[in-house]
């Protein structure tokens, strides 16, 4: 045996741990980019907005220089704000579990269809998403408001009591809101249900299991990754969302969102909407976490 090869031999272990740590060099190097991206135009802007929070507010652009905690104090006790974060979270949480209850039989249906029928179903489950969530919401306009085909319907089959406003309210928000992140819990919800062995529901049937038995024991374990995950996501986007509330919403429905694009656009009071987005930012960041801990599976 040569001295190269016994060399080899008696280092070789080091020489491919030498080899793998360069192309872990090489492999971080590319990562250069994408991390400038996001220091730049998420961390810094970021930044930026948690330092404009500490400033006390003022109107028409006014930016006192003095560092206080003065917008926190007055969100976390006035009820009025506590209150338009209160029902930023409900609406978030109600347009998740509205999506999650509708999007999961459909969910499962598709991913265990076979045949013609599959492809046509799953493009118009992502055919919504073509279109533009403004001209979504406005046609949703002839559709929820007084004397809209909703209304109709319900007076031409006598349920006269049954009028309600649909639109320009908390009802109109939800109801455009779970429009728009339907789609995206279905897709969510196909993808972890297509991955579950069809074999696993057999056996359980076989062993004596109810349907509902399967659904509980079996579906739902395997699929609650999948399934917090399409929550958090539809959460998040709810809770942030402007264009639906505003359009759907009317003057009557206060968010955190609208009220944020009231401070900056309309008041031009900088740090109490910084402040509102921070807080808004954290409590995303909360759902997030408490999502990722209960989406680990068990099984």
């Amino acid at each position: 045996m040569s001295q190269d090869a016994v060399l080899q031999v008696a280092g070789g272990p080091s020489v491919r741990i030498r080899e793998r740590q360069a192309v872990l060099s090489r492999l971080g190097a590319l990562a250069v980019p994408g991390s400038a991206f996001l220091a730049l135009f998420f961390l810094a802007p970021l930044c930026y907005l948690l330092a404009l929070s500490l400033h006390p507010g003022g109107s028409m652009g006014r930016l006192d220089p003095e560092w206080s905690l003065v917008n926190y104090q007055r969100f976390l006790t006035d009820t009025y704000y506590l209150g338009i974060l209160w029902d930023t979270g409900v609406f978030g949480a109600s347009t998740a579990l509205i999506c999650a209850v509708l999007a999961f039989p459909f969910s499962y249906k598709l991913a265990r269809m076979k045949g013609p029928w599959r492809t046509p179903l799953l493009f118009i489950t992502v055919l919504p998403l073509l279109i533009s969530a403004v001209i979504r919401n406005l046609g949703w306009i002839p559709v929820l408001s007084e004397r809209g085909v909703l209304n109709q319907i319900l007076q031409a089959l006598g349920l006269r009591a049954w009028h309600v406003d649909w639109i320009y309210n908390y009802t109109g928000a939800l109801i455009g809101m779970v429009h728009v992140e339907l789609p995206f819990m279905v897709l969510m919800l196909m993808a972890v249900i297509r991955k579950i062995d069809p074999a696993l529901e057999e056996a359980a049937i076989n062993l004596g299991a109810a349907p509902w038995q399967v659904f509980l024991k079996v579906i739902l374990p395997l699929s609650r990754p999948g399934l917090m995950a399409g929550v958090l996501m539809v959460f998040m986007a709810s809770i942030s969302a402007l264009v639906t509330p505003a359009i759907l919403g009317g003057k009557r429905v206060m968010l955190m969102a609208l009220y944020i694009d009231q401070q900056m656009r309309g008041l031009l009071n900088y740090p109490v909407g910084a402040t509102a987005a921070v807080l808004t930012l954290v409590a995303a960041s909360l759902a997030m976490l408490l999502a990722l801990k209960l989406g680990r599976s068990r099984v």
